[in-house]
C-alpha cells in the first residue's frame, strides 16, 4: 500500500540522513501542516527512472528542496508532470536518471536526484516564466536550462550555479547545456 504523502516528506521519510541534519518535523515554510491540498498524491514512480527496482531507489535518492518545489508547482500548476507512467514510460528519463541512461551529461543533475524536466502542455510557458522568476528562487529552483535548448518542457534543478556566471541572485540561473 503506497503512503499518500508529499513527495518531499516521502524523501525524509526514507533516509533522515540524505541531506544532511534534517529536523524530525521539518516542512517548507509554504506548507503548512493545516494544508491538505499540497500535493498529497504520491506520484514517486512519476519522476523514477524506468529501472528504478533495479537500484533501489526511493525518494531518499531526491534532494528534498527539489521535490519540495516539485510539490509546489504542482499546486500552483495543475496538470504540471515530469514522466508519463501509463504504461509506455513515455519521458521515462526526465527525472532521476540511473546509471544505464546515456541521455545527457555525464554529470547531469539528474543523475543525482537534483533536477527535473517538467511538461505542462499549454501551460508550458506560465511554468517556465514563474520557474525563471524571483519566486522560483524562492522554491528552491538555482539553475534553469535556457528556453532555447528546452522548447517542450522546463529543465529545474536545485545545483548552486558557477558564482561568477549568475550575475542576478535575485533569480535563477539561466544556463546552456
Amino acid at each position: 500500500m503506497k503512503e499518500n504523502l508529499p513527495l518531499w516528506k516521502l524523501a525524509l521519510n526514507a533516509s533522515p540522513d540524505s541531506f544532511g541534519l534534517i529536523p524530525v518535523d521539518f516542512s517548507p515554510s509554504f506548507i503548512s501542516s493545516s494544508n491538505t491540498s499540497a500535493s498529497d498524491d504520491n506520484s514517486l514512480e512519476d519522476i523514477m527512472p524506468p529501472d528504478w527496482e533495479k537500484y533501489n531507489y526511493t525518494a531518499g535518492n531526491f534532494d528534498s528542496t527539489l521535490l519540495s518545489a516539485y510539490d509546489k508547482l504542482k499546486q500552483l500548476f495543475p496538470g504540471v508532470y515530469v514522466n508519463v507512467n501509463n504504461g509506455k514510460r513515455v519521458n521515462s528519463w526526465c527525472g532521476l536518471r540511473s546509471p544505464a541512461c546515456d541521455i545527457g551529461a555525464a554529470q547531469s543533475a539528474h543523475k543525482t536526484g537534483k533536477a527535473l524536466d517538467l511538461h505542462h502542455g499549454s501551460k508550458l510557458k506560465e511554468l517556465r516564466d514563474f520557474c525563471e522568476s524571483t519566486e522560483g528562487l524562492e522554491l528552491g529552483i538555482k539553475r534553469v536550462e535556457h528556453r532555447d535548448s528546452t522548447r517542450t518542457w522546463v529543465h529545474i534543478d536545485v545545483m548552486p550555479p558557477n558564482a561568477s556566471n549568475w550575475k542576478d541572485k535575485t533569480k535563477p540561473y539561466i544556463f546552456v547545456p
